[in-house]
């Protein structure tokens, strides 16, 4: 099975990011049965879509997993719900902080996660 596993850069400051170094460590050792393809995204507004479709393009995978780190969380959770809304708490790198902004203009406001 072909699978594209996303990371994010550091940011807020920070050298790391957890799910970078998740993606990092399963690039070396990748699961048995797995042809697994990685991307680390930029913790950018503009730039992450774009080189998450262009990941897409290029590895065609069979399944998509995104990693991302919720520093107010103290354990591991999978998103239940898909909420079609951005709004930052902290300016992402390149200095937006976008409050009440669709992810998809016109679409549902939320709608199953996991």
């Amino acid at each position: 099975m072909r699978i594209l596993l996303t990371g994010f850069e550091p940011f807020e400051g920070s050298s790391t990011n957890p799910s970078q170094e998740v993606v990092r460590r399963l690039a070396e050792c990748p699961p048995q049965g797995i042809e697994l393809h990685t991307a680390i995204l930029p913790v950018d507004h503009q730039l992450a879509p774009q080189v998450l479709l262009q990941a897409i393009d290029d590895s065609r995978p069979e399944g998509v997993v995104c990693l991302g780190e919720a520093s107010r969380r103290a354990m591991l959770s999978l998103e239940r719900v898909a909420v079609n809304l951005i709004d930052d708490r902290i300016p992402d790198n390149a200095g937006e902080a976008w409050q009440d902004r669709p992810v998809v203009v016109g679409g549902p406001a939320a709608g199953p996660g996991c």
